[in-house]
């Protein structure tokens, strides 16, 4: 996305402002003696209507460039604005780049359910960059066993054998063990677009493989865009099946 922003003055010599939204550099010269103000006119993200952004621009400390922040859902695109200070205005292009960011509440996820079952839970999204991000309506998730490298070395501890290639070998062979095989996660309420500063509650349903074992905990993750969910699976914990859909 591109837009146009107001300026009130002939273009400078090669002013630009250079980032993502929460660090912008501005690439040229100004004096270091002034505080200048980036005034901005536009229709930002999530902005119904023309408005008018004063972002107060730090003093330059000699030697290093002078930066600043942008609201975080700021759009990308090539951008023409004004570095204003009294009755000095200076022109400047600002280029501001992509910037996924996605926040979870709850950060982690637990599903409780008897293998071969499916338990559900509830998470919070929010949108915290400056694109639009795509929720998938369902995602296969790869589990481990919480304890699958403590056993694998516990169980290699206790064979009668020797020889290095062999214990090696027993032990990779009770690590893949600990790998509880492909779960599908399905999003079946929430799927779709994302906004920037969007929030939504997705309902998220887990079907468990009959092939994890009963009373352990297993991991995975959920990879979103930049965000990498951690979810965990507890497979007929206390016996109770606690968490499986009926």
């Amino acid at each position: 996305m591109s837009g146009e922003l107001a300026a009130r003055s002939s273009p400078s010599a090669g002013l630009r402002l250079v980032g993502t939204p929460r660090h912008m550099v501005l690439v040229g010269e100004v004096p270091d003696n002034l505080d200048f103000q980036l005034v901005l006119s536009g229709k930002l993200a999530n902005h119904n209507q023309e408005q008018i952004v004063r972002l107060p621009l730090s003093s330059g400390v000699p030697g290093r460039p002078r930066r600043f922040n942008l609201h975080a859902a700021t759009p990308p695109g090539t951008y023409t604005a004004t570095l204003a200070c009294g009755a000095q205005s200076l022109e400047v292009m600002v280029e501001v780049m992509p910037a996924p960011r996605l926040a979870a509440t709850p950060a982690a996820i637990l599903f409780e359910a008897p293998a071969g079952a499916t338990s559900r839970a509830r998470v919070i999204l929010t949108n915290r960059g400056n694109t639009e991000v795509i929720v998938p309506a369902r995602a296969q998730v790869g589990l481990y066993d919480d304890e699958g490298v403590e056993l694998a070395f516990a169980n290699t501890y206790r064979i009668s054998e020797d020889a290095p290639e062999k214990l090696l070998g027993h032990f990779l062979q009770q690590l893949r063990g600990g790998h509880g095989g492909l779960s599908r996660l399905d999003v079946t309420d929430g799927a779709g677009r994302l906004r920037p500063t969007e929030s939504r509650l997705l309902v998220l349903e887990m079907s468990f493989s009959r092939q994890l074992k009963p009373g352990h905990v297993y991991h995975g993750f959920w990879k979103l865009a930049p965000l990498k969910l951690t979810l965990g699976v507890a497979v007929d914990r206390n016996g109770n099946g606690k968490g499986a859909v009926q």
